[in-house]
């Protein structure tokens, strides 16, 4: 639909897509921003219905911003001239000074699309702006990925968080599998059993962390929304850029004697969890992007600086396996930053695009709110 510029913008309202044309229309529209590029309309809806089968799309919304009056008749209307996505997740708190941790929900924002027929007229604004005030009777916590910078959201309530990307040349890093014995590299089912045991130790990882005067609060790792990840990339690099296979191994981890392969795939492995010192092994879990050519990290646990260069020469060798320049990991940890200067060359760059925003909607989820575990797996 593309309206009329003297509309007044008071006459447009939020309203959840109920029908499957209405969630279509969406995917056509942004077609054009998003897929022309690198494939047909046909794939590009393809891809699109099969995210939205995957686990994670279970509790997606899809918003359209339309006229009110237009809705109030036909609810089922394809006259709409903006729209985005909800998914939600789970998310933990804790609120300044207290030690108590909190279980809260998330709503993650993205594909914020606005027809170019109808720029320039407030639609986006609009759309927004009454999404945020939705979530926050909603959800306790919203977060959302700027590709336009950090200014336009944090003027609707999103807060942007300085996010420094890490890059990791293949280039002048030398490695072959020899130089890391003590790694053992990871499938999808690996991957699952380890991110859904790391999931049940943040949160006591996090309570158990010296109180901080500011709130703080994570995105529970898990594994739902890194498959959801992977299903994207395996289709693009499939069916839009030839990639005749997709890989198998998912990320590395350093085995220990308690979590290894054998025992982590016990029928039971609860006492993980339970005792009171335990901390997975460290690991990482990554994603080959083919449009952005590059491994990226998507989480990773380094229990030491020791671990980190035998972990970052096992990403470094599927980037070279599969011809890729580099590694990308978000917000590497400062005690960690001189192992990344020192042995690999490390690039760190200033992130202006997929810029991390989030709103919180608890006492003291003010500007001072702390992002804790800031990394790439909570991308949408």
């Amino acid at each position: 639909m593309a309206a009329s510029k003297d509309t007044n913008i008071n006459e447009y309202g939020l309203f959840e897509a109920i029908t499957p044309e209405q969630v279509t229309k969406t995917w056509t529209g942004s077609y054009d921003e998003w897929g022309k590029q690198i494939t047909d309309i046909q794939t590009f809806e393809k891809g699109k219905s099969m995210l939205a089968s995957r686990p994670f799309s279970s509790g997606s919304i899809t918003w359209i911003l339309c006229k009110k009056e237009e809705h109030e008749k036909n609810p089922e209307t394809l006259n709409f001239v903006c729209y985005c996505e909800t998914f939600s997740r789970k998310a933990l708190v804790r609120l300044a000074n207290e030690k108590r941790v909190q279980d809260i929900n998330c709503h993650s924002v993205a594909s914020v699309f606005c027809p170019h027929e109808n720029r320039g007229r407030g639609y986006a604004v609009k759309m927004m702006t009454e999404l945020f005030e939705i979530l926050s009777k909603r959800t306790q916590l919203t977060t959302l990925y700027s590709d336009i910078g950090e200014i336009f959201y944090s003027r609707l309530g999103w807060k942007a968080y300085l996010t420094v990307a890490a890059e990791v040349p293949t280039a002048g890093n030398p490695v072959s599998l020899s130089d890391i014995p003590s790694v053992s590299f990871m499938n999808r089912e690996l991957v699952e059993k380890l991110m859904n045991l790391d999931g049940t130790v943040v949160r006591r990882e996090l309570e158990n962390s010296p109180v901080s005067e500011k709130t703080q609060f994570a995105i529970l790792p898990c594994f739902e929304p890194i498959d959801w990840q992977w299903a994207r990339d395996e289709f693009e690099g499939k069916n839009c850029l030839g990639i005749p296979e997709f890989p198998t191994i998912f990320g590395a981890f350093l085995p220990t004697s308690l979590v290894n392969e054998d025992t982590l795939f016990q029928e039971d492995n609860s006492l993980f969890s339970q005792q009171e010192h335990f901390a997975p092994p460290s690991f990482i879990v990554w994603a080959p992007r083919y449009r952005e050519n590059n491994i990226t990290v998507l989480r990773a646990r380094f229990n030491s600086a020791e671990d980190v260069e035998p972990l970052i020469k096992a990403a470094l060798s599927e980037a070279k396996r599969l011809n890729m320049p580099k590694v990308v990991l978000w917000n590497v940890g400062d005690q960690f930053k001189s192992v990344f200067e020192t042995k690999f060359k490390t690039i760190f760059v200033k992130k202006n695009d997929s810029f991390p925003s989030a709103a919180l909607f608890v006492p003291g989820g003010d500007a001072e709110a702390e992002w804790i575990l800031n990394e790439n797996y909570p991308r949408v």
